[in-house]
Order: C-alpha cells, then sequence, then structure tokens
C-alpha cells in the first residue's frame, strides 16, 4: 500500500474519460465478445511476459471466431517460450486486430473498466478487495491520475478505518469498517454507469486550498499518517 499522502496533486496525470462506444465499431465488437482484451491490453503496454490470461485470451479468441495463425500459436505457447519471441508474436497479433493503434490512457481506462464489470459480475469480499487494490495501483504507476484517483482514496480510506475506526480520505462519514464491502460494491456499481472522475467525490481535490477547513482536514490526514508509521 502506498504509505505517502498526496497532499499536493500538481503531479497527478488528467486523463479524459472513454466512451467505449466512440471506439472504433471493430474494436467496440471485440472487447464486447471478448471482454478479457482490456487485460492483455494492458498487459502488452507493460510488455509483461506470456502467463496463463495471454492463452487464455488467445484459446477465448479462436473459440469466439477471432481465428488467426499467430492467435493459434500464442493458445499453444508454451508458458515458458523465450520472451523475445513473445513479444514478436503478440506484435503480429496486436497489428493483425489493430489493437497496437490503441492509446495507452485508452488502454487504461478500458482496462480499469473491464476490472469493475468482473468484480460487480460475481463479487465477493476478497474480489472486491483484490480488484480495489489494483486500481489503487494503476492510480499510483499513473502518477495518481484524475480517472483512477477515487479508487486510491478510497482503498486508503478503507483501510484507515478497519484501523483506526475513523478515515479522512474519503468525504463519507457513511463508510465504516463494518460496511466497507457493501459499500465498495455499491461505489463499483455507481462507478459503472459513469466512470467519470469529474462527476465522483473526492476529497482533497484542490490541496492547495488555503481555507482553514482544508487546512484542518490535511492536518487531520497527516496524523493519521504519521499514527499508522
Amino acid at each position: 500500500m502506498e504509505q505517502n499522502l498526496q497532499l499536493n496533486n500538481h503531479n497527478r496525470q488528467e486523463y479524459p474519460p472513454i466512451d467505449i462506444m466512440k471506439l472504433d465499431a471493430t474494436l467496440n465488437e471485440l472487447l464486447q465478445k471478448v471482454p478479457s482484451t482490456a487485460e492483455v491490453l494492458l498487459y502488452k503496454q507493460q510488455n509483461l511476459s506470456i502467463n496463463a490470461q495471454w492463452k487464455d485470451w488467445a484459446f477465448e479468441m479462436l473459440m469466439t471466431g477471432y481465428e488467426t495463425e499467430n492467435l493459434l500459436i500464442l493458445a499453444g505457447e508454451d508458458i515458458h517460450c523465450n520472451p523475445f519471441e513473445f513479444a514478436e508474436l503478440t506484435d503480429k497479433i496486436f497489428k493483425e486486430l489493430h489493437l497496437n493503434e490503441i492509446e495507452a490512457n485508452t488502454v487504461i481506462i478500458l482496462y480499469s473498466l473491464f476490472l469493475v464489470k468482473s468484480v460487480v459480475q460475481s463479487p465477493d469480499k476478497n474480489k472486491v478487495s483484490a480488484t480495489l487494490r489494483k486500481l489503487e495501483q494503476q492510480c499510483i504507476d499513473n502518477e495518481y491520475n484524475d480517472f483512477l484517483y477515487d479508487f486510491y482514496l478510497l482503498s486508503n480510506a478503507i483501510d484507515e478505518v478497519k484501523e483506526l475506526g475513523n478515515q479522512w480520505y474519503w468525504n463519507d462519514s457513511s463508510l465504516t469498517k463494518e460496511n466497507w464491502y457493501e459499500y465498495t460494491l455499491t461505489f463499483f456499481k455507481q462507478w459503472i454507469e459513469n466512470p467519470d472522475s469529474q462527476y465522483k467525490t473526492q476529497l482533497g481535490k484542490n490541496c492547495t486550498d488555503t481555507s482553514p477547513s482544508k487546512k484542518n482536514n490535511i492536518f487531520k490526514r497527516l496524523i493519521s499518517y504519521l499514527w499508522r508509521k
């Protein structure tokens, strides 16, 4: 868990919301038929080596009708294959499917939507917790971007309320250590309907505000952080 409080948001990266219906029609159809495409898009962007998810995706693509020679090779590829050969193979697949044309920020957004939709469809406490941490980490890895920043705040708020009984990350006192699961699941469901950070509850969005209430809130968060240290 990231321990440094983000009291100054100057370095946060802003990503414009993506309407999946405005994507290329072919890509949109692919994402609808094989949602895990969003996951391998991120894997490719991060240059991750072959894993079970890559092979599962290739098999699902074949079963859905996206049959190419290179997808057949990937589906049957050994998980310990040469990383350079694997990169070359996936380069060919992405070029065939025009997946190499997707912008990096769009990949992050599509992956986030995939994670949230997946957990909402079959939720349990472990899945909800793991998904929230993945989204928090994506926020951290991508310079605390606005699109994912609520997940960062909510994850830290839940950790804090579980440990201390109260929290100052999230601007909603109804979040408690007893209801964090139901609260997060409800938030996920609402977020799917409108994944646009400008409509979310964001605590500390303008942390450069020098008003007494803002200063007091920042001070409380700092005290909480030092207490946990």
